[in-house]
């Protein structure tokens, strides 16, 4: 039986376009015959290229510039599943530390909005104590105006 392209499929033939278009991947003969070498087939585990090259299961450097073939394909049954590939479970962690460092960013904008409240309620009693001292200063050097003329009243009657 001749082996069946999974290029052949309209769908995936579209999908090699689009990436081809980007200058991602190689010409269709090529990635048909790296897919024939390394037996990729839709029934089984596919793979990225990039861990076929890693493990050195892929020598020709022809294919260095093609970056992702296919994902995984997902089983419906349990007992068949099959675990998370690292890169799935390393995009799982990085997306909680994500949200971690938003929930805390959130956390500290509304602590550095509260500071800011205090420091406006801070600066406000600050000029109040200001406008409170000016005052002070006022009432004093007119208590001082009003006893210096007191007692030059008096200095006057004691004189006379």
């Amino acid at each position: 039986m001749a082996a069946v392209s999974l290029l052949s499929d309209p769908k995936v033939a579209s999908f090699y376009q689009s990436l081809s278009s980007s200058g991602e991947l190689y010409c269709k003969r090529d990635l048909e015959s790296m897919m024939k070498r390394f037996d990729i087939k839709t029934t089984k585990q596919r793979a990225l290229i990039s861990d076929l090259l890693d493990q050195g299961l892929l020598a020709s450097e022809r294919f260095k510039n093609i970056t992702v073939l296919w994902v995984p394909a997902r089983t419906t049954s349990i007992e068949h599943e099959e675990p998370p590939h690292p890169i799935e479970v390393e995009i799982r962690e990085l997306t909680k530390r994500e949200n971690e460092l938003k929930r805390q960013i959130s956390e500290l904008e509304s602590s550095l909005g509260n500071t800011n409240c205090l420091q406006e309620k801070c600066e406000a009693i600050r000029h109040e104590i200001d406008v409170l001292q000016t005052q002070n200063a006022n009432k004093r050097d007119e208590v001082m105006r009003l006893l210096e003329a007191k007692r030059s009243d008096i200095e006057e009657g004691i004189t006379r």
